[in-house]
């Protein structure tokens, strides 16, 4: 960066061979954990009111977690009431901010089940946690990983999740959500577009299968 967009001398490059030796070797990747619908809804279960409602939307929305932050309902070319994000990924690159648009939300049902999300938000209606000065609280990974890890159960699955190899985490809720999409073939760029990424980012971080859907795949083809 420093050579290529701030004119600095060709000399504080260095050869390719010195960069993989001061890189070292590549830490090993950890395997994202998803949540059966079945974990999803217990831990709705278990969790105050509040947050079990931040949960459903990371899960049914596909939702970054600072993402609860900025949901309307909106009135769609169909005529329908749906849920929009109202603001975009913030990110740099090449040394430039760039912002990812807002976007419509595509439900995907827990169980079978949606809770309504849409009808509580438009009419004001959705419970969500509140701070102790008696306002909104602003959702983050933050406070949402500090309420999971009260959870007995959230820790007993991160501790089956990391003897899986898989890492659960409060992201969980929406690498779930993509991985039932996938699973569900849903069309790479319709599932990339609700979930405000690019299909570059979507292959390089997300999971595309899992257990299950591999088992699944094999005995549908020769079971």
């Amino acid at each position: 960066m420093a050579v290529h967009e701030h004119r600095q001398s060709q000399c504080w490059l260095i050869s390719p061979r010195e960069y993989e030796k001061l890189r070292g070797s590549s830490a090993t990747r950890r395997i994202k954990a998803t949540l059966s619908d079945a974990e999803c809804l217990q831990l709705f279960e278990l969790l105050e009111e509040g947050w079990a409602n931040v949960a459903r939307l990371l899960r049914v929305f596909g939702l970054r977690m600072w993402e609860v932050n900025c949901l309307i309902v909106r009135t769609n070319a169909d005529g329908e009431a749906q849920l929009f994000c109202s603001q975009g990924k913030v990110y740099t690159t090449r040394g430039v901010k760039r912002s990812n648009e807002p976007r419509w939300l595509e439900a995907v049902p827990v169980a079978g089940q949606s809770f309504e999300l849409v009808g509580q938000i438009q009419r004001c209606e959705l419970k969500l946690p509140i701070g102790s000065d008696g306002n909104p609280m602003e959702i983050s990974g933050a406070n949402l990983g500090k309420t999971l890890r009260r959870l007995p159960y959230w820790q007993e699955l991160v501790n089956q999740k990391a003897e899986q190899g898989e890492w659960l985490r409060p992201y969980s809720f929406r690498d779930t959500y993509s991985l039932v999409c996938e699973s569900g073939q849903v069309h790479k760029a319709d599932l990339c577009a609700a979930m405000g990424h690019s299909e570059e980012v979507h292959n390089r971080s997300y999971r595309t299968t899992s257990f299950r859907t591999m088992r699944d795949s094999f005995k549908q083809a020769f079971g």
